[in-house]
């Protein structure tokens, strides 16, 4: 098999709110306001350009929220919003700044070639400036206590994409009926998927760590959580277990395949609780 990395940032200019998406679910159903109210959209703004990034995240407490690590590699706290409630960011809705960004003292990002980037531990903890308001849209998520496989859930990846391919102007929180899932241009569809497994299960799976979670994407040719969904939870029964990470290029027999990973919520269970002692474990 040849097997190749491609980082979920693969940048795409939206011209009004000068945004630009670390990497989005593309395809998906667009949702409902409330459906998912623990997800939350994290953008950054560059002082220079006023241009930006955009990633998703989750809430686990009123003032905490969980990501991907490569999602706020700046530690310019002023240079980030967060924005809760709502499933366009251009909605009103609870905006907050950061005051706080955890974490792990051993995450390392190795940029690399455009199709060999690596990064290792990607999961932040974000501290908002003060607490969101709980409501029927803003809500918290609990997270898993106990270690894969989680057979016989049902799985959902969630992040801030797009429902087509191409859009303009428009960032919609979509979701995926679990994260095995893939894209091809013209067509985007949605299909079911197993829960997903560590990657060490995977024979084809290279270079993973005991803290990735990885599920088959299939073939190219259906929707998939690609490269604004960054730092996006992965639920399964309506408990996180996953954060949006990087997806993989398996080519055999001149087909490729998708292999979406996922940083592991119950590996790091014990580091987010050292900084975050009031988030709910559910084991």
């Amino acid at each position: 098999m040849d097997f190749r990395r491609l980082h979920l940032i693969c940048i795409l200019p939206l011209y009004v709110f000068a945004i630009k998406n670390k990497g989005r679910i593309v395809g998906g159903d667009a949702v409902k306001l409330g459906e998912y109210p623990f997800v939350v959209a994290l953008a950054y703004v560059d002082s220079h350009t006023g241009n930006g990034e955009l990633c998703t995240g989750s809430i686990i407490t009123p003032e905490w929220i969980l990501t991907a690590g490569h999602c706020v590699e700046s530690q310019d706290v002023s240079r980030y919003i967060v924005f809760a409630g709502v499933t366009n960011i251009r909605k009103l809705g609870q905006k907050r700044g950061i005051r706080t960004i955890v974490r792990p003292s051993n995450y390392k990002h190795d940029h690399g070639e455009e199709l060999n980037e690596s990064i290792q531990n990607d999961i932040s903890l974000v501290q908002v400036n003060y607490p969101f308001l709980m409501n029927n849209f803003v809500k918290m998520i609990s997270l898993v206590g106990h270690s894969p496989p989680y057979w016989g859930y049902t799985c959902e990846a969630i992040g801030f994409g797009r429902t087509s391919v191409p859009v303009e102007f428009m960032e919609a929180l979509s979701h995926l009926d679990s994260s095995n899932l893939a894209a091809q241009a013209g067509q985007l569809l949605q299909i079911d998927n197993a829960p997903p497994v560590p990657c060490s299960w995977i024979p084809d799976a290279s270079g993973h760590e005991p803290y990735h979670l990885c599920s088959w994407a299939g073939r190219l040719n259906v929707s998939h959580v690609s490269s604004g969904d960054s730092g996006g939870p992965l639920v399964c029964d309506g408990v996180q277990v996953g954060v949006c990470s990087l997806s993989d290029f398996v080519k055999k027999d001149g087909i490729y395949y998708v292999l979406q990973t996922h940083t592991s919520v119950d590996y790091f269970k014990d580091w987010i609780k050292l900084f975050v002692p009031n988030a709910v474990i559910s084991y």
